[in-house]
């Protein structure tokens, strides 16, 4: 399954500093993210022609707003586990744990998995718009 987001969809993200896809392909040409330069470079880099996503020189940027490009960050679907026995610090009487410590860290580990979760859910609703 190839993923694809618009181009007016990264400038959004990119303005509102989220996380953006490292690597994207468009009309055949790849880019990578640069975060210093905050646009996508056309891969492989050459620092004698700059070429950016965004830094369109030839045309209006206004006209490709609505443009898909396809995502190619090599990252895979992750399933994620319902219980997460294997980060919880489990506890046990013949430990001598910080109580409120693990606590804590479990809270935390939890809370990852919900915020997962969430944003799982929020992108299977987004694909059925």
């Amino acid at each position: 399954m190839n993923k694809k987001i618009k181009i007016i969809d990264l400038l959004c993200l990119i303005s509102n500093g989220e996380e953006v896809p490292k690597k994207i392909k468009w009309e055949g040409t790849i880019y990578d993210y640069s975060d210093c330069d905050k646009d996508y470079l056309e891969f492989p880099f050459s620092e004698e022609e700059y070429r950016g996503l965004f830094d369109m020189k030839d045309s209006v940027l206004t006209q490709y707003l609505n443009d898909e490009v396809e995502i190619l960050d090599d990252e895979e679907d992750k399933d994620i586990p319902l219980i997460p026995d294997d980060e919880l610090i489990i506890l046990k009487q013949e430990k001598a744990i910080d109580m409120q410590k693990a606590i804590d860290f479990n809270f935390k580990v939890l809370k990852e998995k919900i915020n997962q979760v969430v944003k799982e859910f929020n992108e299977y609703r987004k694909e059925k718009e």
